[in-house]
């Protein structure tokens, strides 16, 4: 064939890859939702446990002590319209991993169309890093409405320096109430709020915009203020409201010296030997006359230490690694801002738009966290984001164009596929068994979790009416489960007496029922194997408050306790 006839083919050559393209989307689409039933984390039963007792009746602040209570606020509408449906939680957890889901896929849109009027194929590479990008647990809780939030307010501030359009001072604010909903400390996303504002815009409309923001903001903050302080009581609200600005350890609280030390100091060297190297090299480079090929340099170095670092613990490499080598790329911010061939406005809207706000979210996660470096690596996403905008070339599909971009949506897309939310290395290559019941009902879990959640919805079926006030206690993945599967209300914390970080639910049960005298459980169920693995816990001090005041009732056997 000629070449005449060969471009003459080309709109149906161009046609059908298109369509190739959309096929392949609907299938990853539909594979993704499936990926969505494997698997269960601890944690995610927490945040679980955050919108059932909301729906339940458990007051914010005054009665619940999590420093992440607020996001219930977002898992609210969806979970109280489920359980007016269905009338209990039975299959919660399914449902609000697809909520997550149409989560994502909006905010892919938005995305979209967001970045579509500068290029529509990095567009769509940066939406679906979004969408393939989930730190551990895909569903409603803290660190999601902190990412959530932050991609709100970067993409509209994009729009808004650009347009002027008030809408998008307002879809902004919003960005940082979400993500202050999901972690208090959030509130120092304004800083590099004010910070691009006043950068990319004249003076006079940049203060406008604050003044507008900071009003939206503010305003809504009182109003939050004033109804929790006049459903629960000041004087309860202000004992309480120390509890929001915990880290989630149980046994003590990390001051955020110690945090800022643990973990910040490690980062910033890191960051500094990074690019003292890089730079160094490109230095020597220079003066030589040459000019490295950084991208794909790097991007293949980045690909090597992945390997290396997964090859070395190969049974037990699980998506921390991918967080370290995309945490080592965004550190190199400096360089890629220097190497960029974009415009120096363009440049500019990525530092102050895109940069900045991901190294405050990444301040955020340091102050609020009791983990590693691998929990706080989930902040930079938001500055992959400008930097693979800030290293785009046209057309995607060139022979070894946008090296960084293709490595960053593949370890992604990796990490979306394989992996599920549980502990470690776990992947799908797994055994695991259908749950028939509970809030678990849809999961494929373990055997272990899946006869828990068996025995534990047995249990509290039979024992626990709706006028029940229930308090279980047993192993916190045993407690959250059937406390969200009975019919009753709260009669405190669910969880441990005695054992790691739960040790400080006792404590506070203890503070519910001072401040909530009516919150006092009318049925006590224990799990005796529990029980029995800790010798200390006659001792305590809330196991003591709870024997002194409940006995032995029917439906005791030998693997629970009842007490009435």
């Amino acid at each position: 064939m000629d070449v005449k006839d060969r471009s003459g083919a080309g709109p149906e050559y161009r046609s059908f890859g298109r369509m190739a393209a959309v096929g392949a989307v609907i299938l990853f689409l539909v594979y993704y939702l499936y990926h969505l039933s494997f698997g269960i984390h601890l944690d995610e039963l927490l945040f679980m446990d955050l919108g059932v007792s909301l729906v339940k009746g458990m007051k914010l602040v005054v009665e619940n002590y999590s420093p992440y209570q607020f996001s219930e606020l977002i898992q609210y509408p969806f979970m109280k319209t489920y359980y007016l449906l269905r009338g209990d939680f039975t299959g919660i957890v399914l449902f609000m991993r697809y909520v997550y889901a149409g989560i994502q896929l909006l905010l892919a849109a938005y995305i979209y169309f967001s970045l579509r009027s500068r290029s529509k194929s990095l567009a769509f590479v940066v939406s679906s890093m979004h969408f393939l990008y989930r730190y551990h647990w895909p569903t409603i809780n803290y660190k999601a409405l902190l990412y959530w939030g932050t991609i709100l307010l970067s993409f509209s501030l994009y729009h808004y320096v650009r347009t002027d359009r008030t809408r998008y001072l307002a879809l902004a604010s919003a960005g940082i109430m979400i993500a202050a909903f999901g972690n208090p400390y959030a509130v120092i996303l304004s800083i590099p709020t004010v910070i691009a504002l006043l950068r990319l815009m004249e003076r006079k409309k940049a203060w406008r915009a604050i003044v507008y923001a900071a009003l939206f903001c503010v305003g809504t903050g009182l109003m939050l203020v004033l109804i929790l302080a006049g459903i629960g009581g000041w004087d309860r609200f202000l004992q309480c409201l120390p509890y929001l600005f915990g880290d989630g350890t149980s046994q003590h609280k990390l001051t955020s010296a110690h945090r800022l030390t643990r973990l910040f100091i490690p980062i910033a060297c890191l960051g500094l030997v990074e690019n003292g190297v890089v730079f160094g090299i490109d230095r020597m480079a220079e003066r030589k006359g040459r000019r490295l090929p950084w991208e794909k340099v790097l991007s293949g170095v980045f690909l090597l230490a992945l390997l290396v670092i997964c090859g070395a613990r190969i049974r037990s490499a699980g998506p921390s690694r991918f967080w370290y080598v995309l945490l080592a790329v965004f550190l190199l911010v400096p360089f890629w801002y220097k190497k960029s061939e974009c415009t120096d406005s363009e440049k500019k809207k990525v530092l102050y738009l895109f940069l900045l706000p991901a190294c405050f979210m990444i301040l955020v996660a340091i102050l609020s966290t009791n983990q590693g470096i691998a929990v706080v690596a989930y902040g930079c996403v938001v500055g992959l984001f400008g930097i693979v905008m800030l290293n785009w070339k046209e057309p995607f599909g060139q022979k070894g164009g946008n090296m960084l971009g293709r490595l960053i949506l593949a370890m992604l897309l990796f990490v979306a596929v394989f992996y599920v939310p549980e502990d470690g290395s776990a992947n799908m290559l797994q055994k695991r068994i259908p749950v028939t019941e509970g809030p678990l009902r849809g999961i494929y879990a373990g055997e272990e979790i899946s006869r828990m959640s068996r025995e534990v919805c047995a249990v509290v079926a039979k024992q626990v009416t709706a006028e029940d006030r229930l308090l279980i206690v047993a192993d916190t993945e045993e407690a959250l489960i059937g406390q969200a599967a009975s019919a009753g209300s709260y009669g405190g914390k669910p969880g441990g007496i005695g054992r790691g970080r739960n040790t400080i639910d006792s404590g506070r049960n203890l503070l519910l029922y001072e401040v909530s005298p009516d919150r006092m459980p009318t049925v006590v169920i224990v799990d005796r194997k529990y029980m029995d693995g800790i010798p200390w816990m006659t001792e305590t001090q809330f196991w003591q408050y709870i024997d002194s005041r409940y006995q032995e009732a029917d439906g005791t056997n030998d693997q629970f306790l009842v007490m009435r």
